[in-house]
């Protein structure tokens, strides 16, 4: 319950950041002299974002997975959402995922990597 309470801070810091960034960069464009003024939150962005992904490569047997999955769907992290499934080894989602964004090149790689692990094993 813990780790599923995380995942949902965690989500909602990289989204606040994002539109603070995002505000920012609007800001600046209109206030080019106080640019230097002006907090990286792009760069704090990715640096949560990475956090994030050592939280979920540390934490990934305790996360309920249907839980985490509507999460990070709900705060529409797709690249988030793949990761997480990639960790998981949910290869069915990742696939499905670029057969929807109809990036045949991606799931073949996916379905390849796939095919390869269950032949080493």
């Amino acid at each position: 319950m813990l780790a599923t309470w995380l995942v949902e801070l965690y989500l909602s810091k990289i989204n606040q950041l994002e539109d603070l960034a995002s505000s920012a960069t609007h800001t600046t464009d209109l206030i080019s002299s106080q640019a230097n003024v002006m907090p990286d939150y792009k760069q704090q962005q990715e640096d949560i974002e990475d956090e994030f992904r050592t939280f979920l490569e540390t934490y990934k047997g305790h996360l309920h997975k249907p839980t985490t999955y509507k999460l990070i769907s709900s705060h529409g992290r797709s690249s988030a959402m793949l990761y997480y499934a990639d960790l998981i080894g949910d290869y069915d989602r990742v696939i499905s995922h670029w057969i929807i964004e109809e990036n045949w090149a991606k799931a073949l790689e996916v379905l390849g990597k796939q095919v390869c692990t269950v032949q080493h094993v």
